[in-house]
């Protein structure tokens, strides 16, 4: 593949580039993201907006997320992931060219080796 090419498939939110998928859930995924300032790996935690009927954010996901960020603002322990950013108007480049969707962005510390459920449920 061409620098060229490479360069027109990269997807770019805010000042991370966007990688592999490292995980799903029901209303969010985690990429893997590259911070194009200082190079430092991250983990992009993304989140549909859930919207009323008639098209405002719903109060319940607004308030579990205000939780969620104000949570790990305050937490600051070695084996727990740390919140570096966020942004709860993001835009979701799809591969569609010109195509976003309205996110939720948590920026968070990349935690390298998996799953941690994974590593509880497979080890003895």
């Amino acid at each position: 593949m061409s620098a060229d090419n490479k360069k027109e498939q990269q997807r770019i939110i805010g000042r991370w580039t966007i990688g592999a998928t490292l995980g799903k859930g029901g209303y969010s995924w985690v990429k893997k993201g590259i911070d194009r300032k200082n190079g430092r790996i991250v983990a992009l935690k993304f989140m549909e907006r859930r919207l009323t009927s008639n098209g405002e954010w719903k109060k319940s996901q607004q308030q579990q997320i205000k939780n969620e960020i104000e949570t790990l603002k305050c937490l600051r322990h070695e084996n727990i992931i740390r919140l570096l950013a966020y942004n709860l108007n993001a835009k979701y480049p799809d591969r569609n060219k010109g195509q976003s969707r309205d996110v939720i962005l948590l920026v968070l510390e990349y935690a390298a080796g998996g799953e941690l459920f994974d590593i509880l449920y497979y080890t003895e």
